[in-house]
């Protein structure tokens, strides 16, 4: 008997681990009844629990199912707004360094984007909707996010609208978040010297002290329905500092949901130099990082099936760019943008159209279809370049070896699955 090609191996002493991407499932046989995908010598009540937990599946029928979960994934509607490309930090490590205009998005373009997710709501099945506040520093445009929440929230029921914001945290205060009932806050941090040195203002000076300070005075706005979520960029060697991070961020009593992880890229615009390369960073995120972050209170994101699409790919959704122009969304970069959001709002049919290079059908290749990660990368989206070693930044067998570990001492519950 032969396990389907979307089960991921995972070798341990005398017994191998079974990886079912398709669900999650986790199965552990005697490594003499496995041989390269063969199952041999089980037992009928083997047999029978293996099948129950879908590893026989047949891979058409797998993809068959992805793409009638795709072709009908029309639940949320996701929308990115850049109010401004403008900032005023100058971070080495910038992904946005391609574009720095300081002209900030007109109301006119705010109010031909009610009006158009307006119509979509009107004329499609979406259940949500995801409200994406960007930028450059969106809260240079404090005053226009609030207009535009303003004038959406008179004609969409408030009810289906999750807001998020991407934001340095400089001009972060607890007036802005009073104004919102639900809102997930990304504010970028690391410890003082590693900041400052990253994330310094135009003018040379650090950033940190305000940051922090801001974040200290709108800490009891952050809670269930306004998320904190910091996120340590690592590069260089700040690695070495994360607990001292962790240890800082309890110390100062912030009500942290979660911390996000990143490997820090490095663009051929910024001349920044990471010096940690990828397999130095997979191996610290799974023998050390993992530890730290339950040691500290944090849950692991644990990466589960992607049987959905890629919201880029949802023939509605978009980013808005402050001149109106728009893209299918925010991996998508200023000089990737088309036409006007002024051209759709009243034919909102066009917006598939005009995006049609980058919205197109289910980009699952031939070479997608043969590889045991398809289920959890998802495919060749637009802001993975068609880099198939970037769906995640560390190995994932290492890290079901981790999961493996830490569930046998009980830590199960630690892993967001």
């Amino acid at each position: 008997m032969r396990v389907h090609d979307y089960v991921i191996t995972i070798p341990d002493g005398k017994d191998v681990y079974l990886y079912n991407t398709y669900n999650c499932s986790l199965i552990s046989i005697e490594k003499e009844c496995f041989d390269n995908g063969e199952l041999i010598n089980l037992t009928q009540e083997e047999v029978d629990t293996l099948n129950d937990f879908d590893f026989f599946k047949d891979e058409n029928e797998i993809l068959k199912e992805i793409y009638i979960r795709r072709s009908n994934d029309r639940r949320l509607l996701d929308v990115t707004i850049s109010f401004t490309q403008s900032c005023m930090l100058n971070c080495s490590y910038c992904s946005q360094e391609d574009s720095r205009d300081k002209v900030g998005i007109a109301y006119s373009v705010l109010d031909d984007l009610v009006e158009y997710i307006s119509n979509v709501l009107k004329n499609e099945h979406y259940e949500r909707l995801g409200i994406n506040l960007f930028g450059g520093e969106p809260l240079i445009e404090k005053d226009k996010i609030l207009y535009f929440k303003n004038e959406l929230e008179k004609c969409i029921d408030s009810s289906i609208i999750s807001y998020g914001i991407g934001t340095n945290g400089v001009l972060l205060t607890p007036d802005f978040l009073k104004k919102f009932n639900q809102l997930n806050i990304c504010v970028t941090l690391s410890l003082k010297n590693d900041h400052d040195k990253n994330r310094a203002f135009i003018d040379g000076s650090g950033s940190y002290e305000r940051i922090v300070s801001n974040l200290i005075s709108c800490n009891d706005q952050f809670g269930d329905a306004k998320k904190l979520n910091i996120r340590y960029n690592v590069g260089g060697n700040n690695y070495n500092d994360f607990e001292t991070f962790l240890s800082l961020l309890k110390e100062l009593n912030l009500n942290v949901n979660n911390i996000e992880l990143a490997y820090t890229e490095e663009f051929d615009y910024t001349g920044y130099t990471n010096g940690l390369n990828k397999d130095e960073y997979s191996d610290w995120y799974i023998n050390k990082a993992i530890d730290l972050l339950i040691k500290y209170g944090y849950r692991i994101w644990f990466p589960t099936p992607c049987l959905y699409t890629c919201k880029a790919y949802n023939p509605h959704a978009l980013k808005v760019f402050p001149d109106g122009c728009i893209a299918a969304c925010n991996g998508q970069k200023y000089k990737n943008r088309k036409e006007s959001i002024s051209l759709v709002k009243n034919n909102i049919s066009l917006t598939k159209e005009i995006l049609a290079d980058a919205k197109k059908d289910l980009l699952i290749t031939e070479e997608c279809k043969r590889c045991k990660y398809l289920l959890v990368c998802g495919g060749k989206y637009l802001c993975k370049k068609d880099d198939c070693t970037n769906f995640i930044d560390y190995s994932l067998e290492d890290f079901l070896k981790k999961y493996i570990k830490l569930t046998e001492e009980g830590k199960a519950d630690c892993f967001d699955l």
